[in-house]
C-alpha cells in the first residue's frame, strides 16, 4: 500500500520564472504536494489580488516521523497598524 501521508521531506522547490508582474495580481509560488505516494510538483501561477488581503503561502512541517502541510490562505490586513512606531 502507498503512504497516505509523507514520511520524507518534500524536495527542493522549483525555480519558477513568474514574469513580469500583473497590475492586480499576485504571484502564487509553485509547491510540492504529496499525490499517490509520492512528491508531485504543481506549478505557481498569477491569482487575482483581493483588497485587504495578502497571501500566505502554506508550508510542509515535520511532526514526528511524518510530514504534514499547513494550508496556504489569503490573511486580512490590518487597517491599522498593530505596533508602534520604531524609536
Amino acid at each position: 500500500a502507498l503512504p497516505t501521508v509523507p514520511d520524507v521531506a518534500p524536495p527542493a522547490d522549483r525555480a519558477e520564472r513568474p514574469g513580469r508582474a500583473r497590475r492586480g495580481f499576485v504571484w502564487i509560488a509553485g509547491r510540492w504536494d504529496w499525490k499517490d505516494g509520492g512528491w508531485s510538483w504543481t506549478a505557481g501561477r498569477w491569482e487575482k489580488a483581493r483588497p485587504g488581503q495578502r497571501w500566505q503561502p502554506g508550508r510542509w512541517t515535520q511532526r514526528g516521523d511524518r510530514w504534514e502541510r499547513d494550508a496556504d490562505a489569503w490573511i486580512e490586513v490590518p487597517a491599522f497598524p498593530t505596533a508602534p512606531p520604531p524609536p
